[in-house]
């Protein structure tokens, strides 16, 4: 991203600008390598999760990732609460993994 697109402007600066992905425990394709099926949505592998909703107030919620795309960097999913499409940052994703037959929020 370019931060001289920027200077100058009165604005919100994203997060992304500061992004780094060198402490991170898995790559944003490593991500969705952990898809699977979850009830009620039949038709593709999903990575659950909790997305930041801006439309909402700025609130948590399910939200189901089925996608990335590398030259955008965002990753393309449904909200469990009206199954409508959102991309959305990587920052904005707390991803829910399961393993050993553990419950845990990574």
């Amino acid at each position: 991203m370019n931060l001289q697109a920027f200077i100058g402007r009165e604005q919100w600066i994203p997060l992304e600008i500061f992004d780094d992905l060198s402490f991170e425990d898995f790559k944003p394709l490593e991500w969705m390598e952990k898809a699977r099926r979850v009830e009620g949505i039949d038709s593709f592998e999903v990575v659950p999760g909790r997305g930041l909703n801006k439309k909402d107030n700025f609130r948590w919620k399910q939200i189901y990732i089925f996608r990335y795309d590398k030259q955008t960097g965002k990753f393309s999913g449904i909200w469990a609460s009206d199954r409508s499409e959102i991309e959305i940052s990587r920052l904005e994703i707390c991803f829910d993994v399961r393993e050993n037959n553990m419950d845990m929020m990574i």
